[in-house]
């Protein structure tokens, strides 16, 4: 069934300043990261400065920006609006990792030690800094974003469950055919560095089972197939199996390929 007009709507619009947040954070952090004089201990201590209050602040809109959208997007379909609103003192800054953000964006800096003490250049170094800075405040975003999400659902006796909306534009294999699926609301949805998909809640009694959209996902299964080595046109492979969720150290539920690790709690 489609969605209604209004519905559709609202996560267009939703998309769109979320997008124009994540837009605004890279090109401050881009023209911080390109303006340092060096990038030495005192060059990324001055950069966590600048970068930190306004990495809140992005976090803080998105917040506002999600409580708004989940709010509409329930009107629309002819439900009440969630009751109260998401504190964003717990699901921005440290609350979204456990670690204070100026150690967070600090990692830039280390990158671009640990590359020039392997061998790379300056400029390749520094490149490499700036690509992680840019992951670092992507995913903040994108924590607080599901964090407040998940927040707005459980206090909505309504949802009870959720799909993943893709961004529309490129949109990697994993987060594709996780978009088929249909996740209990109790759960934060899985992300990856990168991501930037959003939630629509499912309410009401209907059940529309563990696929949501079937369709889309025998489409992927040629594209997905070519990514995982696998050729099974049988249907069984690959499907939603062939992904897994596991618990990152520091993003919580994220998304991977079955085979695929990557730095849990004990190794932080």
């Amino acid at each position: 069934m489609a969605a209604p007009p209004e519905v559709v709507s609202a996560i267009v619009g939703y998309q769109d300043a979320v997008r124009q947040v994540r837009a605004q954070v890279e090109a401050f952090a881009t023209a911080l990261w390109g303006g340092l004089p060096g990038y030495r201990d005192e060059d990324i201590d001055r950069m966590v400065a600048a970068i930190v209050p306004v990495s809140l602040g992005a976090q803080q809109r998105v917040v506002a920006l999600t409580d708004s959208y989940l709010s509409a997007i329930a009107v629309a379909a002819g439900f009440p609006q969630p009751p109260g609103g998401t504190p964003a003192d717990e699901v921005t800054g440290t609350a979204l990792r456990g670690v204070e953000p100026a150690e967070v964006y600090y990692r830039a800096g280390v990158t671009v030690w640990t590359a020039l003490s392997q061998g790379a250049s300056l400029a390749d170094a520094v490149e490499q800094g700036r690509n992680r800075l840019l992951s670092l405040l992507t995913t903040d975003l994108q924590l607080a974003r599901t964090r407040a999400a998940h927040s707005s659902m459980a206090r909505d006796r309504n949802v009870v469950g959720y799909r993943r909306i893709l961004t529309g534009g490129e949109n990697c294999g994993l987060c594709t055919l996780a978009s088929t699926q249909r996740y209990h609301k109790g759960n934060l949805m899985p992300i990856h560095p990168g991501c930037d998909c959003a939630v629509a809640p499912i309410r009401g009694d209907v059940d529309p089972g563990q696929v949501i959209d079937p369709d889309r996902l025998e489409a992927l299964h040629e594209a997905a197939a070519e990514q995982l080595g696998v050729s099974d046109r049988g249907g069984r492979a690959p499907d939603y199996r062939d992904i897994v969720v596991r618990e990152h150290g520091e993003y919580g539920p994220t998304l991977a390929w079955r085979g695929q690790h990557f730095t849990t709690e004990n190794d932080l």
